[in-house]
């Protein structure tokens, strides 16, 4: 079985450590969001995606992973759903 194509949705802490290992792990990583542009691990920028934001839901791949402080996974979700 093919492992699932996961995003990431915030590149603080959280965000990092898990692309960092998803990708040890041997899973594709589909986009990386994030407000400001972050330096990232080589292997992770290569798959960054080119927004900041996603616009749709189909951008983001199997998985989504929200990593972003608490207060905001509303808003963040509300974004993907309209």
């Amino acid at each position: 079985m093919q492992k699932p194509v996961v995003s990431i949705i915030g590149y603080g802490r959280l965000g990092q450590h898990l692309a960092h290992w998803l990708l040890r792990s041997g899973y594709t990583i589909g986009g990386i969001f994030n407000r400001s542009t972050l330096p990232m691990h080589p292997d992770v920028f290569q798959a960054r995606h080119q927004g900041t934001r996603p616009e749709t839901a189909e951008e983001l791949g199997d998985v989504t992973l929200i990593c972003v402080p608490d207060d905001q996974i509303r808003s963040v979700a509300d974004h993907l759903c309209t």
